[in-house]
């Protein structure tokens, strides 16, 4: 009988254990790799489409699998600008040069809120797949080869949707997993002065941490 409440403690602990690894926790995420914006005259400036891009993810746990999931991605791109001169001919104004020069820079934040469900492959590896919607916020600007300020734009609105998915590796007893991450972001309205897509594809590699170590285990 003495031995009672140490075997029911026993039990207990041991119970609350095996629960308490299978009770889903928030992540955190950190990774970088490129973007490839979508609009179709980016190049003209900035040579080519992609960039580095740097991505932080959070999710908070709804269910065992599904998630409510939040994006951060940063794109950035230096280039140079294009410059057009004009004359009259046959009065009327008539494009007769365009010429390069100066420095040009851009930067694109998208602020992306949805859902991940996740999708176990094995003990230690599993699928994401993820969606939602994103705002974007643009800035551009172009000098010339003195240095003064000849053009500047900004912008921002919800005006995205999202859909991505994530392969998963978790370390062996450890709180944090490797990632890959592919994502893609269809801007599919206008941001004040800015006209076309400026949405893309995202290819990122990175760690995430659970903010728990039991949640790394598998099940």
């Amino acid at each position: 009988m003495k031995r009672m409440p140490i075997l029911l403690l026993s039990l207990l602990v041991n119970l609350s254990t095996t629960h308490a690894q299978k009770i889903p926790v928030p992540f955190i995420s950190l990774s970088t790799g490129t973007f490839i914006i979508s609009h179709e005259d980016f190049k003209k400036v900035y040579d080519s489409n992609a960039g580095l891009a740097f991505a932080g993810n959070l999710g908070f746990p709804l269910t065992n699998n599904a998630f409510i999931f939040g994006r951060v991605t940063k794109f950035q791109k230096e280039g140079v600008p294009v410059f057009m001169r004009f004359d009259i001919i046959d009065g009327e104004p008539a494009n007769i040069e365009q010429y390069r020069e100066g420095d040009a820079s851009f930067s694109e934040l998208m602020l992306s809120a949805g859902a991940q469900y996740n999708f176990r492959l094995n003990s230690n590896s599993l699928l994401g797949l993820n969606f939602g919607i994103t705002s974007l916020r643009l800035f551009e600007e172009h000098h010339t080869s003195e240095g003064n300020l000849a053009w500047e734009m900004e912008g921002k609105g919800l005006s995205s949707i999202f859909l991505g998915s994530a392969f998963e590796y978790k370390l062996n007893n450890q709180p944090f997993s490797l990632i890959v991450d592919a994502s893609y972001d269809y801007a599919f309205k206008e941001i004040i002065a800015y006209m076309g897509d400026y949405g893309g594809l995202s290819f990122t590699a990175g760690l995430r941490y659970y903010l728990n170590i039991l949640a790394p285990k598998g099940e």
